[in-house]
């Protein structure tokens, strides 16, 4: 028997890939008219011992037996034949001409929020499928999702655990062992690692796929939590408050706080403009809305429920209309609510809203009186120390320059400005007596936080990313790439300051991006991207709109543009 032919029919045309679990070659099937393509995917036992083979025999037909039921959904590969030959296990499977996931998702580069929402759609409506017939994938990837040439249909491939075969084990005592755990970094969780994998793991691999998406990162590279050990993503995503929850949900540490199910997840992903509203179906019973006072008194629609409060205690849980049908008392020693259906109670709960909207009427006066003192005392006081900061920053102090050789003007004018005494107007800067009758009725933290925020530190943050910016041009005219680390800027900065982190977080041949992270409060943080296409040139820096101590979000591609992300606004890095 030839060795490019395989089970007496099936010519290899070439490999496609090889790891620890076997080889997969494109083929053409001989025995067909026209020849047609197929996927020959080949499977060596850790071992050729008899018991071990005996094991790989019997879990290779069983699974077989799964995935030619798996293969009548149109977005998985159908399963054409499995053998076994010289001690080696083969399935034949369809052939999907497309690209990868991977030409889609790439480092570096951020996609829509609805393309993104797009494919999570797509691979969860396969999984409900796979997961109705009791079947765990366990290496959910974008390269095993493949975008079908004819339709754009995303086909799931490579299901794991058929990849068993190749890691099985039997000892003296036949005991059956796994030597290799299936499933691929960045996209396995903890109880999948631990050999114990669950239908939701399959989730957690979704969502990692979505938040690689929507980031640009490598889903290994992307930190946890010390403390909950949870993933940290939304700083470097622009996406909505809904779609963060759901993501969120899917690659929760505890696989018990995940969805339960693929249908769950999916039926959100369909309700994401509910979200604000509470009304998404997994939010309804774990998300409080804020308490207000006098919550419990209802609308017109919904005089038909009797609801009573003592001592104008806030209801703690808005209801939905659905939820509204209840009559519920709640007392102001416990939040838990109580059904009522005696009608001889009735009058003494009307009574006591009545009662309770007399006496709220005069405390709400108060608070819009008290709210319109603080904001008024608020804006004469940022003024006062706007006015006495443009008054003592008139006479120029000197600095030590940070100085380079540009042949760009942006970057000569970068590293020479120097920056007036503001931190020295800012320190002494005291609010006139004025300024405290009027605010001092009232002391909001607000105006504190005015108050100690630093707006000449900030300045030299964004500075600093320009400079950087500036450097990263230069070293890209000299070396065809941007520069991925301090050394090779060679800038006589440092990336730890007492007030910012400045970090270079991504660089390659088209672009490179910064980020200057405040470390105190009441400073902005700051991003930064450079981008060489061909003979356009991007030169970008955004600054957050509020303080920020979080790592701030980076811009986006548009094109061959770059836009600010949510949150942020465009500024200068010239004085």
């Amino acid at each position: 028997m030839s060795a490019n032919i395989l089970g007496g029919r099936y010519q290899i045309i070439r490999g496609l890939g090889c790891g620890g679990f076997g080889k997969t070659y494109l083929a053409e099937d001989s025995h067909l008219p026209g020849k047609p393509h197929c996927v020959v995917k080949q499977f060596k036992p850790k071992t050729t011992d008899i018991p071990t083979l005996q094991i790989a025999r019997r879990l290779f037909d069983t699974e077989a037996e799964v995935l030619y039921k798996l293969g009548k959904h149109d977005q998985i590969p159908q399963l054409f034949a499995h053998f076994e030959e010289n001690e080696e296990f083969y399935l034949v499977q369809e052939y999907v001409e497309g690209n990868s996931l991977c030409d889609e998702i790439l480092p570096g580069h951020q996609l829509d929020e609805d393309f993104v929402v797009s494919i999570l759609q797509d691979i969860l409506k396969i999984l409900e499928f796979v997961h109705q017939q009791r079947v765990i994938h366990r290496d959910i990837k974008p390269s095993n999702l493949i975008r079908r040439k004819h339709d754009n249909k995303i086909v799931l491939i490579d299901f794991g655990a058929v990849k068993e075969i190749s890691t099985t084990t039997v000892d003296g005592h036949c005991h059956t062992t796994m030597t290799v755990t299936v499933g691929s970094p960045g996209y396995m969780p903890n109880e999948q690692f631990a050999g114990n994998p669950r239908f939701c793991s399959d989730i957690y691999a979704v969502g990692m796929i979505g938040i690689q998406a929507l980031t640009g990162l490598d889903p290994k590279k992307l930190k946890k939590d010390a403390n909950t050990d949870e993933i940290i993503w939304r700083e470097w995503a622009q996406v909505s408050p809904g779609l963060a929850y759901v993501l969120d949900k899917m690659v929760r540490y505890d696989f018990r706080q995940r969805y339960e199910s693929a249908t769950s997840a999916l039926g959100d992903l369909k309700n994401l403009s509910s979200y604000a509203s509470g009304m998404m179906a997994s939010t309804m019973v774990t998300r409080t809305p804020t308490q207000i006072p006098n919550s419990g008194r209802k609308t017109p629609s919904q005089i038909s429920t009797q609801v009573g409060t003592k001592k104008s205690t806030p209801i703690s849980g808005r209801k939905t209309p659905s939820q509204i049908s209840t009559k519920l008392v709640k007392s102001n020693s416990t939040s838990t609510v109580i059904e009522h259906t005696q009608s001889q109670k009735h009058h003494e709960i009307g009574s006591t809203i009545v009662a309770n909207k007399n006496k709220l009427k005069p405390n709400w006066i108060w608070f819009v009186v008290a709210g319109i003192l603080a904001l008024l005392g608020t804006q004469i006081y940022s003024y006062r120390q706007l006015q006495s900061l443009i008054a003592k920053s008139s006479s120029p102090t000197t600095q030590v320059n940070l100085q380079i050789t540009s042949p760009t003007p942006q970057a000569s004018a970068i590293a020479t400005a120097s920056p007036a005494a503001q931190p020295s107007a800012i320190a002494t800067a005291s609010p006139t007596p004025q300024a405290s009758a009027t605010a001092s009725p009232t002391p909001t933290p607000q105006a504190s936080a005015i108050a100690n925020v630093d707006p000449t530190k900030s300045a030299e943050a964004k500075r600093i990313v320009g400079l950087i910016n500036s450097t990263q041009q230069l070293f890209y005219l000299e070396n065809s790439r941007f520069a991925s680390t301090w050394q090779d800027l060679k800038l006589n900065i440092e990336s730890r300051t007492e007030d910012y982190d400045y970090e270079i977080i991504w660089a390659d041949r088209s672009k490179a991006l910064v980020t200057a992270t405040a470390k105190k409060l009441g400073l902005k943080s700051y991003s930064g991207v450079v981008s060489m296409q061909g003979e356009t040139v991007v030169d970008k820096i955004c600054e957050t709109n509020e303080p920020s101590t979080a790592p701030p979000r980076i811009p986006q591609a548009f094109g061959k543009d770059f836009q600010c992300p949510y949150g942020s606004t465009g500024v200068s890095g010239l004085l």
